[in-house]
């Protein structure tokens, strides 16, 4: 299925204190799928720095999908914030989906989704250390509990480019799942090995590149309080 779409993206930061900055973006989206449905999301995020040390994000993000027939609206609240205790980092963030499926024939159904991280991190030298945990819960046509337990190691050398090097292991259990006869009930462990690399190849301009091998079902980036949510199992 092809989507079209149109992006706009606006960005602007002050510093109001020599103590205290502030950094927003707003992204839009609008565009429609070759079956015809509708798409159109928005997103707002501020960031407030104390003394360019620690930092609290907090973001919004609305999606609606609109087929004619039917229509799905989701709303995304995040939090989080990084303390910088050099050598030491503590990350942590929170984040709340709320979605609502209605139809012409009056079906509605709603999911929820509940997104916990907490992420400790140790510098040495050029080298970041790190271990974490997110939990998610789905609360929807299946309820759903995921544990993803994450180590890094990250390496930047110097300001022009940075590795990442992510395993991450996933405990899944969904109580009441769809096509399957345990009783309703479906667990499975999975393991998947994620990269990122950034390379400054001019003053503004980076190349970004990354990816995963293994097998993964829900994943959430700490970094970005970015979550990707995928009902089947992505490999």
């Amino acid at each position: 299925m092809r989507k079209t779409t149109f992006i706009i993206l606006l960005m602007f930061s002050g510093i109001y204190a020599d103590s205290l900055q502030v950094y927003t973006s707003f992204f839009g989206t609008y565009g429609s799928y070759s079956d015809g449905t509708g798409s159109k999301a928005g997103s707002a995020y501020v960031t407030l720095g104390l003394n360019y040390r620690h930092h609290l994000t907090l973001g919004y993000d609305y999606l609606n999908k609109d087929g004619g027939s039917w229509n799905y609206n989701q709303q995304l609240g995040t939090a989080g914030t990084t303390l910088n205790f050099d050598p030491l980092y503590v990350k942590a963030s929170y984040g709340h989906i709320k979605g609502k499926y209605d139809d012409t024939t009056g079906y509605i159904s709603y999911d929820y989704l509940n997104i916990y991280s907490a992420e400790l991190l140790y510098r040495v030298n050029a080298f970041y250390f790190g271990a974490g945990v997110n939990h998610l819960y789905l609360n929807g046509f299946e309820k759903r509990s995921v544990n993803t337990y994450q180590a890094r190691i990250d390496y930047y050398g110097g300001y022009i480019w940075y590795l990442s090097i992510r395993p991450a292991f996933t405990m899944l259990s969904t109580d009441n799942a769809v096509a399957t006869g345990n009783g309703g009930k479906n667990k499975r462990n999975l393991f998947s090995l994620g990269m990122k690399f950034n390379y400054l190849l001019t003053p503004g301009w980076v190349a970004k590149v990354g990816g995963s091998v293994g097998n993964r079902a829900y994943y959430y980036d700490n970094d970005f309080l970015l979550s990707i949510i995928r009902m089947r199992l992505r490999k």
